[in-house]
C-alpha cells in the first residue's frame, strides 16, 4: 500500500503512533500530487487502519481537527474542500 500525505508531519505522527512503521522510509517527491508517501505491506496497513478505526471516538471531524491541530493552514484547507463539496451537493437535484 502507498500511504500518501500532503504534509510530512502527518506521516511522522502516524509513525509516532505506530512505531513499527518507522522501518518504512518517508519519501518526498515534488513531481507528484502528494509530496510525501511511504510504502507499507497491505497486511501491516490493514492492522493499522483497524486500530485507528477502533480508536475513533469523535463525532465531528472538523471539530476534532480544530481541537487537535489548532487553527492552522491545514484546517483552513479542509474547510475550503468541505465548502466546495457542499456547494457541489447543493447543485444536485434530490
Amino acid at each position: 500500500m502507498v500511504v500518501r500525505a500532503r504534509l510530512r508531519r502527518h506521516l511522522v505522527r502516524l509513525v509516532e503512533r505506530f512505531p513499527a512503521l518507522g522501518k518504512h522510509r518517508i519519501i518526498s517527491r515534488n513531481d507528484t500530487d502528494y509530496r510525501y508517501r511511504m510504502s507499507v505491506p497491505a497486511a501491516e496497513w490493514v492492522e493499522i487502519v483497524g486500530a485507528l478505526a477502533e480508536e475513533q471516538t469523535w463525532s465531528n471531524f472538523k471539530n476534532e481537527v480544530a481541537e487537535f491541530g489548532g487553527r492552522d493552514a491545514y484546517e483552513k484547507a479542509l474547510h475550503d474542500v468541505w465548502e466546495t463539496m457542499y456547494l457541489l451537493q447543493l447543485r444536485e437535484k434530490a
